[in-house]
């Protein structure tokens, strides 16, 4: 793997908790899984829950390429879009409209907003609304958001990260195909507020925050109570969701963590 014996720049961004490393570089698709899995790594590598590969078109548009934090792929993340929007923005302050070119399509984000990010997220398609799972006691809702989620409501707060077993049986079942899903939990305060905590592919955790999660759980509810919007705390910040003129517009805050240099020996290493 010939990338790997050079050095890579990259930006760490961090968006509600979720971090993630941005590269610019021209990497072959070989090498992607790889290097993503080695730099996510906390230990051995520098530490994120995912890798985004840029490529600028003439056009304007960016091509993206997601990796999770083991180096799988994954159509879509929502906090990485917002974190690759402000990244972009702080590469050309004039370019506050970015759009985005995905496996799950073209994604519009907006900087609106020293660090406040806008995101026009992919349509939002059900799967099921009532699915029953053997390792569940209640049904729960199945949304595509960019990528599958399962919507789980619980009774209290104090709940929701209780489940971490059952999430990973729920992730993996082998009705919802060869992918599986992510799992996210969610806990109602009011008809438009709501506490939500994903078990994430890839990751295979809970994590701070997941956008498209953030959005399933918000989409779940606002169908539920007859709202168009919903404040999402998740545990690593606040994110807030909006239905309006048939599109669902994610928002929330995102950071710059460092811009980096990682020798090649860090590349190299297989702490396997």
């Amino acid at each position: 793997m010939d990338d790997l014996g050079v050095r890579l720049h990259f930006t760490k961004m961090q968006g509600a908790g979720n971090s993630f490393l941005i590269c610019w570089e021209n990497i072959s698709l070989v090498s992607r899984a790889k290097i993503t899995n080695a730099l996510c790594d906390p230990n051995f590598g520098i530490g994120a829950d995912g890798m985004v590969f840029l490529n600028a078109e003439k056009n304007g548009s960016f091509v993206w390429d997601f990796y999770n934090s083991d180096g799988s792929p994954a159509e879509f993340c929502g906090n990485a879009a917002r974190c690759v929007a402000l990244s972009i923005f702080e590469r050309d302050l004039t370019t506050k409209k970015i759009n985005l070119k995905t496996m799950a399509g073209e994604v519009l984000c907006e900087v609106k907003d020293k660090h406040l990010v806008q995101v026009q997220m992919p349509k939002v398609e059900w799967l099921s609304k009532s699915l029953l799972l053997p390792m569940w006691p209640n049904p729960v809702a199945w949304l595509n958001t960019g990528v599958p989620h399962l919507v789980v409501e619980v009774q209290s707060l104090e709940e929701l990260k209780n489940y971490r077993s059952e999430a990973a049986q729920m992730r993996s079942w082998a009705g919802l195909g060869s992918g599986g899903a992510n799992v996210t939990f969610l806990f109602m305060h009011s008809a438009q507020k709501i506490s939500a905590v994903t078990f994430e592919r890839g990751v295979e955790n809970f994590t701070l925050a997941c956008g498209t999660g953030a959005v399933a759980a918000a989409h779940f509810m606002m169908e539920k109570n007859k709202t168009s919007d919903c404040q999402v705390l998740m545990p690593g910040g606040r994110l807030d969701v909006l239905s309006t003129g048939g599109n669902i517009l994610m928002t929330g805050e995102a950071y710059k963590i460092a811009d980096l240099t990682v020798p090649s020996e860090i590349l190299e290493k297989d702490p396997s």
